[in-house]
């Protein structure tokens, strides 16, 4: 955090370098997270990090591909047609499929529970009269507030 040492930040990041793309439960990557908390020096240190790291990556994955693709030649192996990352197009159209079947499932579950949370505010404001003499302690009125305030990613 804001108290970060740099001589930590380049023990961390070179003992586990593919950490400078990843992120974190929220989103954020090592480099957010340090211009979130304002920190220039932490910023730059990182910022030249990942410039090696990418430069490194990208140079390995053209020798690993014209690897791959040398292989291929040699063995005269005639297959779908390979993207830049080694993938042929059949694995390429099972992976946008799942994706879009994942998407359909994730668009379903968010319209399930924004009926959820439809259901609880009605009930909400059916039961306000009914709580009155069962005081706002009553299950059905938690139960009815929990649901009306369920609120769907994205919406």
């Amino acid at each position: 955090q804001s108290g970060v040492s740099e001589g930590v930040v380049t023990l961390l990041m070179s003992t586990y370098p593919e950490s400078v793309n990843s992120k974190n439960g929220f989103g954020y990557t090592p480099i957010a997270e340090a211009r979130a908390m304002s920190n220039t020096s932490i910023v730059t240190l990182i910022e030249k990090f990942k410039a090696q790291h990418d430069l490194q990556t990208d140079s390995e994955s053209t020798d690993n591909n014209t690897t791959k693709i040398n292989k291929t030649k040699s063995k005269g192996i005639k297959g779908g047609k390979s993207s830049d990352n080694g993938n042929t197009q059949e694995d390429n159209i099972k992976l946008k499929s799942t994706v879009t079947d994942l998407t359909e499932r994730v668009n379903y579950l968010e319209s399930l529970l924004a009926e959820v949370a439809q259901i609880g505010a009605e009930l909400s404001t059916e039961t306000k009269g009914e709580t009155r003499d069962a005081g706002e302690e009553s299950s059905v009125y938690k139960l009815a507030n929990r649901l009306a305030s369920v609120k769907p990613v994205g919406r």
